[in-house]
């Protein structure tokens, strides 16, 4: 175990500062303290900050299915910016199936809050 709370070892989520709040059963929730380091030019949270924690909570919550598994690989990532995001960021995923070589999520979403 980590200072992030990740049983295995994920460089760049813990350079991000990335904290697990929950994992299992296929779910996984996470949480980062926005830092001037993680901001675009406007001072927001920086699309790639933002791709990266979905990136994560979603191998996470496949690897909770299988938790042999040294990791997870993305195929595929789409998201849609709707605003921006400050704060507080958490992130959550629900992978709903799992394969020999592939698994299935479909919901992953980010919530903020304001500190």
């Amino acid at each position: 175990m980590n200072r992030s709370g990740i049983d295995i070892h994920i460089p760049f989520a813990e350079h991000l500062g990335v904290r697990l709040l929950s994992q299992g059963d296929g779910r996984a929730e996470i949480e980062l303290a926005l830092k001037d380091e993680h901001h675009n030019s406007w001072g927001k949270a920086h699309g790639g900050v933002l791709l990266s924690l979905l990136d994560i909570v979603m191998g996470l919550g496949a690897r909770s299915l299988d938790t042999g598994s040294t990791g997870a690989v993305t195929i595929e990532l789409k998201t849609n910016f709707l605003r921006v995001a400050e704060g507080t960021l958490r992130a959550s995923s629900r992978a709903t199936r799992i394969g020999k070589k592939f698994n299935l999520r479909r919901r992953s979403y980010f919530w903020w809050q304001r500190r």
